[in-house]
């Protein structure tokens, strides 16, 4: 049994030091980066995952200084190179469908997030959620190769869609069954953006089958869900789903800075990107290529080399990926930055029905093939980047839209207010600096509400978009008084003693720290709404805290005790004594003795268990 013990205290609490020295020194424009698979070659009738993590570039644990960022690609360059907005994707819910278990997900997102200063993404807010292909907690069995792919998954959700909330769905392995279920769960649950970053193993021309049109087919067949695939990472050639007519099937590219350009960037034809023509899948209606009879892939592409990942489980820390598992889950985001999907619409269409908002690759090959368009870049259509990358956000919207836009101002003082929040439906909008915003909307009815810091919420209610209509609709605040909000952060274990620590409250700018020597903090939150304050200590080995707190007309007092976490063995004024037995689960042939096998409640998962005494705080 482990104990706490209570110790005086070193030194007064504080913010830890730590010196972390550069990732690496090799170049993520490496013309040849040496890249291995992240899972193994896959069994008949199972897919595999498409992501590629570099050998060459040495991992590194938890956050790193500016002037030492990650190696490969962060989020302001990706939103950049494709002329993204820095806070889309707010009321929109992406899906990241995977296989087995990534029991590090949420930790290693909050890491990529806070590196690249994008907002927090947790349970505890309400922003990520992780599910069993039942859309239950039975989470399936960890697999370190196909955590790298999660965690590629979510960080380029991140990146691209940084006010999204996150679906992971976690299949129990990567059969075409649990994989194909998966997708129909994140359905269910909601998520009209939805990534499938994996498929078959087409070397050799085994990639499809005629069942997948009866049998997988109606898994991805889901009008008003945009649903991406992967093409694959074995360079000409056609996988499966990503040849699923349903789909938006997402080539890949190489991404290269190029100051001499209008654009900044230069985009190539990824060498290992899948395409080509399908044996199978008939063609859409909106393919117009005259090569394929069938099904041609890719539609379009993103950057499939060198990005930025954390991922704990199965690496140390900071890796740089490629694939196409880098592509697919960018292009879902760019539908859910773009808005949602018009009801029984096909997303895939979008981008062959838009005039502007495309890149077009000219350059570039993945292979040899007749016609030379499936597997070269050239102008206009081609097999490995479809009709190119994204530039902005207009290729990727739905069919009959309107445009609504207006400025919102204070009510007493008419000035603009900045980051407020404008919503119609599931489509956000925040206004600019001038109080601006505009959101592009399907046709339909709409009651419109807006919210900012400071201010009651404004409304107006049965908005009427038609296609092609440009509606204005302004908006004047009323500002709400203030109450403070004042108390102390103490030690919850034994000591009392005050802590320095950081309180935020969801959706209110900023934080305020409390004074190291008394723990006192104070401030100031609109009434009339409820607020969850997070309080997380300066000094490691303590839990995080969140209250709700309702603030009415009258300043309150809100103390927080801290408990320290009771397996943490850091936490000044604290140490843990392990005592008693240990067990080492070396034997092959039973439980050890005073275990037992058992079952988990409502499931056949067996596990083996032992009533053991938990750790608790002990004053010597």
């Amino acid at each position: 049994m482990a104990v706490l013990g209570l110790q005086a205290p070193v030194s007064a609490a504080g913010s830890a030091a730590v010196s972390v020295s550069p990732a690496s020194t090799t170049s993520t424009t490496d013309s040849h980066p040496r890249f291995e698979s992240a899972c193994d070659v896959p069994e008949r009738n199972h897919f595999t995952c498409f992501a590629q993590r570099r050998t060459d570039v040495r991992s590194v644990k938890g956050l790193i200084r500016a002037a030492d960022t990650p190696n490969g690609y962060g989020a302001g360059v990706l939103q950049s190179a494709y002329d993204l907005p820095t806070d889309g994707g707010s009321g929109q819910t992406v899906a990241i469908v995977d296989a087995f278990d990534d029991p590090t997900a949420e930790a290693d997102l909050a890491v990529y997030r806070a590196q690249y200063g994008l907002p927090a993404c947790t349970t505890a807010n309400g922003c990520f959620s992780k599910v069993d292909q039942r859309g239950g907690t039975n989470y399936p069995t960890p697999d370190p190769g196909w955590a790298g792919e999660i965690s590629l998954g979510l960080d380029m959700v991140s990146a691209i869609a940084p006010g999204a909330h996150i679906l992971l769905v976690e299949a129990d392995d990567n059969s075409f069954e649990s994989l194909s279920a998966a997708v129909d769960e994140a359905v269910a649950l909601g998520a009209k953006f939805i990534s499938n970053s994996y498929g078959t193993d087409y070397r050799g021309g085994g990639g499809e089958d005629p069942s997948e049109t009866t049998t997988l087919d109606a898994h991805y067949n889901h009008p008003g869900v945009a649903i991406t695939a992967s093409t694959g990472d074995y360079a000409y050639g056609v996988g499966y789903p990503a040849a699923s007519q349903y789909v938006t099937a997402v080539g890949g590219t190489t991404l290269t800075r190029d100051a001499s350009t209008p654009r900044g960037w230069t985009e190539s034809a990824w060498s290992l990107a899948g395409s080509g023509c399908s044996l199978y899948e008939p063609k859409p209606a909106f393919q117009h290529d005259t090569g394929c009879a069938n099904r041609a892939l890719a539609d379009v592409s993103a950057v499939a080399e060198d990005v930025a990942v954390y991922q704990t489980y199965g690496n140390g820390g900071w890796a740089v990926y490629g694939g196409t598992s880098v592509s697919a889950p960018i292009i879902a985001s760019v539908y859910a930055v773009a808005g949602t999907p018009v009801a029984g619409t096909y997303p895939n269409s979008y981008p062959y029905a838009a005039s502007t908002g495309i890149n077009d690759i000219t350059t570039g090959s993945n292979g040899s093939c007749s016609p030379a368009y499936l597997c070269n870049g050239t102008t206009g259509y081609d097999g490995p980047t479809g009709l190119g990358t994204p530039t902005g956000l207009s290729a990727f919207r739905s069919g009959p839209h309107g445009v609504l836009s207006g400025n919102v101002t204070d009510g007493a003082t008419g000035k603009p207010v900045s980051g407020a929040t404008v919503t119609a439906g599931t489509n956000v909008a925040h206004t600019d600096a001038s109080g601006a915003y505009s959101l592009t909307l399907p046709t339909g009815n709409y009651d419109i509400s807006v919210e900012a810091f400071g201010y009651a919420t404004g409304s107006a209610d049965g908005v009427v978009v038609d296609d092609g209509a440009t509606l204005t609709k302004s908006f004047s605040l009323t500002p709400v008084p203030s109450r403070t909000v004042a108390g102390k952060v103490t030690d919850g274990s034994g000591h009392g003693w005050p802590l320095y620590a950081k309180i935020t409250a969801d959706g209110v700018p900023g934080s305020v720290w409390t004074d190291p020597a008394t723990g006192s903090y104070s401030l100031d939150l609109p009434e009339g709404h409820t607020y969850t304050l997070h309080v997380a200590t300066a000094t490691t080995g303590y839990r995080a805290v969140t209250k709700k707190i309702d603030v009415g007309d009258a300043a309150q007092t809100v103390g927080f005790s801290v408990p320290v976490d009771s397996w943490a063995s850091s936490t000044p004024g604290y140490r843990v004594d392990e005592t008693g037995s240990t067990e080492p689960f070396d034997a092959t042939d039973a439980a050890p003795e005073g275990w037992q096998v058992v079952n988990a409640d409502g499931t056949t998962r067996l596990g083996v268990r032992r009533p053991r005494q938990p750790r608790q705080p002990h004053r010597r």
